[in-house]
């Protein structure tokens, strides 16, 4: 039945290496176990703001690792950002890697091109791709398409192989992209501190906090993907900007309660109240959501890094470590910060309350104002004056001149 409506091979996991399955059950288990330990703990309640400092150093400590690490081990840039030739090729029976690669050593000699020696090859583990067993994608320095690519397909014929794809990038165009890369994410950090700003009553302070964990869960991920050995190209840009959305959308939800809680506390007629156990509750208020919104967008990139092809693994690698260090940052970073930067905030929150308040009496008071005003039937006649109503009525009506009329006229005898 299933060859018939054409989903046979979607079932075929014999591919599927038995330890990725295993790993992806392993991290499911670890994701229900860290939504009931957010729920435990929520109504234990935590003092997360109370040893804030203790995750301001854990955050410094890390960062300071990543980017020593990132120095040691050095950037490896794709071929969007630094030029090349990407090549896709696909062979009808089994090849090893080690085959491939000795055949573009061989190449390398017989093209007088010795950067072919040091090509990327990279197995694409997807099964029966238009009838290839093996799928490799090859990555080199440019490559002239119209003499080098040919002969590099009459060399594949040899092992039974099929160019089926190729990319070339210039210098200047990856430049260029690098460039378009860095402005995209520029903009992108600036957008959010103005759009905070705007959302929370022109305090910009929201926006300085939220991009200060943005910034952190920049670091964070940028670093771990490249002690991973992962390329950076465009799907890495793409994945970049993906979390840096997720990652305010955590930290406005939190500021939010926060707002929340303080104007419950003042409307109540409380001045003298402790902002660090009312930011501490608030952050209680949201772990359960932020822990579990963190989950659920994890539990699909999971499958997909474990059990998918891949091609899909380094963006789906990049998005868990954004995804995870976005919630960390939004609730051990941002809402800490909102406590440290108190004088700043605190303030103009209690005034801009006031001012909500002041216009919410004004509205009450000008409906109080209309609702006791007399209601005319018929809003288009306007009233005369006075005067002019007197000198009406004292007029007489056609009516009674008729009937003096004809009492003044003689009868005829």
């Amino acid at each position: 039945m299933f060859e018939l409506l054409g989903i046979a091979n979607f079932l075929d996991f014999s591919d599927i290496n038995p330890v990725n399955i295993a790993l992806f059950l392993g991290f499911v288990v670890l994701a229900f176990l860290a939504s009931w330990l957010a729920g435990y703990y929520q109504r234990k309640g935590t003092r997360i703001i109370y040893h804030r400092k203790i995750f301001f150093y854990f955050s410094g400590i890390l960062i300071l690792l990543l980017l020593i690490g990132v120095a040691v081990k050095g950037v490896k840039l794709g071929i969007d950002f630094k030029g090349g030739t990407l090549i896709q090729v696909g062979f009808r029976e089994e090849v090893k890697e080690a085959q491939l690669r000795d055949l573009f050593s061989q190449l390398s000699k017989d093209l007088n091109k010795p950067n072919l020696s040091e090509a990327i090859i990279q197995e694409v583990k997807l099964a029966n791709i238009k009838g290839f067993e093996k799928l490799y994608i090859i990555r080199t320095q440019p490559l002239d398409t119209k003499d080098d690519i040919p002969k590099i397909r009459e060399a594949l014929k040899k092992l039974n192989g099929e160019i089926l794809k190729v990319e070339s990038v210039g210098p200047t165009i990856s430049k260029e992209i690098r460039r378009n890369a860095l402005i995209a994410l520029l903009i992108a950090l600036a957008a959010q501190v103005v759009y905070i700003a705007f959302r929370f009553g022109s305090n910009i302070f929201y926006g300085i906090i939220a991009d200060i964990a943005l910034i952190h869960d920049v670091i964070v991920m940028f670093g771990f993907y490249v002690l991973a050995g992962k390329e950076i190209d465009s799907s890495f840009v793409a994945a970049l900007l993906t979390v840096i959305g997720y990652s305010v959308m955590d930290s406005i939800v939190i500021f939010d309660r926060i707002r929340e809680n303080l104007k419950k506390v003042v409307d109540s007629g409380k001045r003298d109240f402790d902002f660090e156990a009312l930011v501490n509750e608030s952050v209680n208020q949201t772990i359960t959501r932020s822990v579990n919104t963190a989950i659920s967008s994890l539990l699909p990139l999971i499958g997909i890094y474990f059990l998918g092809g891949e091609t899909l693994k380094s963006f789906s690698f990049a998005i868990m470590v954004g995804f995870v260090s976005g919630a960390y940052s939004s609730i051990f970073i941002a809402a800490p910060l909102v406590v440290t930067l108190k004088r700043y905030i605190l303030p103009a929150e209690l005034r801009k309350i006031e001012e909500d308040k002041e216009i919410e009496r004004q509205q009450k008071l000008m409906q109080a104002v209309s609702m006791t005003m007399p209601v005319q039937d018929n809003p288009s006649e306007v009233s005369a004056p006075e005067g002019e109503k007197a000198s009406e009525s004292s007029k007489p009506s056609k009516k009674v001149l008729k009937k003096k009329r004809r009492r003044a006229k003689p009868k005829k005898k």
